[in-house]
This record gives C-alpha cells, structure tokens and sequence, in this order.
C-alpha cells in the first residue's frame, strides 16, 4: 500500500510538471518561475516518500537519514575507488577507442589542454607531466567537489529511489534497478523538461538503470543513500574530463555505462560484504 501511494503520488507530480514545464521554459517572462520550480522538484521524492511511509519525521529521518547503521570503511572504500576509477577508466577506454582505434564518437586524449575547476582555478598544460597533474586533481575534485554536490543536489532524490524504494520493493538488486531507474528517468524528464529525442532518453534510461544497480549496491554494503548521493555528485560532475577532447553524447554515454559496470565488479571484488 506504502509502495502504490509514492508511485500514485509521484505519477500525479510528474504529470503536472510535465504538463506545466514546456510552456514555463519556453517563454522569458516566465523562464524564472520555472527555474524555481525546478530547484524546488529536488525536495520531492524525499517528501513523497515521506508522505507514503506514513511515519513520523523522526522515524523517517532514522530510516534513512541516520548513521547508526554506517559501515564507515565500505563508505571510504565505495568513494576511493569511485573518485579514483571514474577518471582512469574514462582516459583507458577514450584512449583505446579514441585515440588507437579512431573512432570520433568516443573523442580523444591530449596532453595540451586547459584545466578549469570551480570557474576559479585555471592553467594551461602541456605534457605528460600536466597530464598526470591534472590526472591527480581530478580525482581530488571528485572526491571533494563530487561528494558535496552530491549531498547538495541528490541526497533527497536518494532518500526515494535508493531508500525508499530499495526498503519496498521486492525481488532481486536488478529488479530493483530496473524499476529504480525506470521511475529516475521518467521523473528527470517530467522535471527538467527538454526537447528530448527519443534515442536520448533511451541512452539515460539504459545509464540510470546500470547507475541503479550500482548505488542499489552502495546501500546495500555502507547501509547509507548519503554515500549514494555521493557517488552520483561524483559522476554528475565526472562526465567531463580535463583530458579528453570529446565526442559524441552517445560516445560519451556509452563510457559512462562500460564505467558503471566496471565498478560494479571491482568495488564488489573490494568489498567482503558486497556479495552478502
């Protein structure tokens, strides 16, 4: 019943932002109005969820908010080995699909590139010595800047597909993720809305159900959707590396997919418990 009314309610939420946003972002006079509204979708999952559980804040609050349950080094082994990964794995497959194989859709390394981090640090590179440099302070930028983004931008999100639904739904972690990633796309493109092509959101829903899985599993071994949020502001920030030259949108997809599902199997190969 607790699962029928967050999907009922969610549905009801969509369809008016749905409804509501193309006529809202298209027009100057009210591109503000939607922007807030936009802004303010990012509360919604948390408060539906709240809403469909049927307890009270502070009992919501423990079941996913709290640290009690936190297995603190599965967190810092979940966030090392993504902020670590994320830039290695994109360089060796850019690298090899790129630049050894020439296919433009994947884009190509460089060793002389500009390097702009928070819109205030900036240098110029040149070399394989930069090219290390910059190696290194993006794993850094993702471990920091990606994981306050993350709490910032996603926890109340996480709280719903990676909290709510994980403690709801039955079945197995991949039928979970499958419907997990289902209600993330479908709800993204409600709330943002785009002239989205159809190819481009199949693209998002085939990342957002493999991510799905993968935060599914985070939650699963650190017992907390803060390490999601986490990992998620580490890849909304990590689609972009400071040395690749890039391609097309569905190159770039297509990385992120082959990166999820590596560390999907390396971090359950680093962690005892992933398995359990």
């Amino acid at each position: 019943m607790k699962l029928k009314l967050f999907f009922i309610l969610s549905a009801l939420v969509a369809i008016v932002y749905a409804v509501v946003n193309p006529f809202l972002s298209g027009s100057p006079s009210t591109i503000q109005l939607w922007s807030v509204l936009v802004a303010v979708s990012a509360f919604f999952p948390a408060i539906l969820a709240f809403i469909a559980q049927k307890n009270s804040l502070k009992t919501f609050a423990t079941d996913y908010l709290s640290f009690r349950n936190t297995d603190w080094s599965s967190v810092a082994i979940v966030l090392g080995t993504t902020a670590v990964l994320l830039p290695v794995l994109k360089l060796i497959i850019v690298g090899l699909l790129g630049n050894l194989l020439h296919v433009s859709a994947f884009g190509e390394l460089t060793t002389s590139f500009d390097t702009d981090i928070f819109g205030f640090i900036f240098w110029h590179n040149e070399g394989m010595s930069d090219f290390f440099l910059a190696c290194l302070a993006e794993i850094v930028y993702l471990l920091i800047g990606g994981s306050v983004i993350g709490i910032c931008s996603c926890i109340f999100e996480e709280i719903a597909w990676r909290g709510f639904l994980v403690k709801y739904l039955k079945g197995s972690d991949l039928t979970v993720a499958l419907v997990s990633g289902i209600v993330w796309s479908l709800w993204s493109l409600a709330m943002t809305y785009h002239a989205a092509t159809w190819s481009g959101f199949a693209m998002s829903l085939i990342l957002n159900i493999v991510l799905s899985y993968y935060l599914i599993r985070i939650v699963r071994v650190t017992g907390s959707v803060w390490t999601c949020a986490m990992v998620r502001g580490m890849f909304s920030i990590g689609t972009m590396s400071f040395c690749v030259m890039h391609g097309s949108p569905v190159g770039s997809y297509i990385v992120s997919v082959v990166i999820a599902l590596a560390l999907i199997a390396i971090v359950k190969g680093c962690v005892k418990q992933y398995g359990n």
